[in-house]
């Protein structure tokens, strides 16, 4: 029996309840904490409006400046780096091939760029290269005598021959 009138009370509860004006309420009591709270920092009407959007342009205006600043400073150090690779590979009429390489001289460089390439050789495969009073000199190597171990006589490889 106490199960019953138990039962009847939550339904007839359930049932009397305003949903929709509990939930109104409480919207309305939030929204003026939050409106009290406000005028308590910043001053009611107007003012307080000014002083929010000033705060807030503060704020927006030293994040934008720090962003500012690191992508300046990204773009301005990739050009930089462009300009001085230019600068210091510069002066060679027929240019450089990708791929190829050289020999070169580092002298000093003037102005910002420290150093410079004063003059360069481009190295050719199957030769060998020396210094020849201050330039680079080549000459055709000649090939290699190959050597085969001598495994037919049964002894072992000479120093020379082993690795």
């Amino acid at each position: 029996m106490a199960a019953v009138f138990g039962a009847a009370g939550f339904v007839g509860g359930r049932g009397t309840a305003d949903v929709d004006g509990a939930f109104d309420h409480g919207w309305a009591a939030g929204e003026a904490s939050t409106r009290r709270a406000a005028n308590a920092r910043y001053g009611e009407g107007g003012e307080g409006r000014e002083a929010i959007r000033r705060e807030a342009w503060a704020v927006g205006r030293r994040a934008g400046l720090r962003v500012g600043r690191r992508k300046g400073f990204a773009a301005g150090r990739r050009a930089g780096m462009d300009k001085g690779a230019q600068a210091i590979f510069a002066g060679f009429d027929g240019g450089w091939d990708p791929g190829r390489w050289y020999a070169v001289r580092i002298a000093h460089g003037e102005g910002v760029r420290g150093y410079a390439i004063s003059s360069r050789v481009a190295l050719g495969a199957r030769r060998a290269y020396r210094l020849c009073g201050g330039s680079v000199c080549s000459a055709a190597m000649r090939a290699a005598p190959v050597r085969p171990a001598s495994v037919a006589s049964g002894g072992a490889a000479a120093p020379s021959e082993r690795r």
